[in-house]
């Protein structure tokens, strides 16, 4: 589970358990890959609160893809990821959510989203 931003919070992924079961997408062979629940609105309207995600840290990321963020400070988010003149550059779909430009450093991990299932 992530809850973005300053006062947000990351469960550290692992096999086995969590809050809630999920069946694994038949095309996600990842063995490492996670859900995550969406918390906030930073990436509305492509992922709601509620809705889950999978990221595979197996996947290579591209400027433009959207990713499980987790930065050095603790701060952990959902954002689209673009690798620009040295720096990473991390964006909400929410207008009114400022871009964070981070340091490569600054960032502990990025693992790419492969799958969202949408609130039922």
């Amino acid at each position: 589970m992530v809850n973005g931003g300053p006062s947000g919070f990351y469960e550290v992924p692992y096999a086995g358990g969590g809050f809630r079961y999920i069946k694994r997408p038949y095309d996600v062979t990842d063995p490492g890959a996670y859900a995550v629940e969406i918390r906030g609105d930073s990436m509305t309207p492509r992922y709601e609160a509620g809705e889950m995600v999978i990221a595979s840290p197996e996947k290579e990321v591209h400027s433009g893809d959207y990713v499980v963020v987790q930065l050095a400070n603790g701060e952990m988010a959902i954002k689209r990821i673009k690798f620009h003149n040295g720096m990473i550059v991390l964006s909400s779909v929410n207008p009114s959510v400022e871009a964070w430009v981070c340091k490569p450093e600054e960032i502990v991990s990025f693992h790419k989203v492969v799958w969202k299932k949408e609130k039922a």
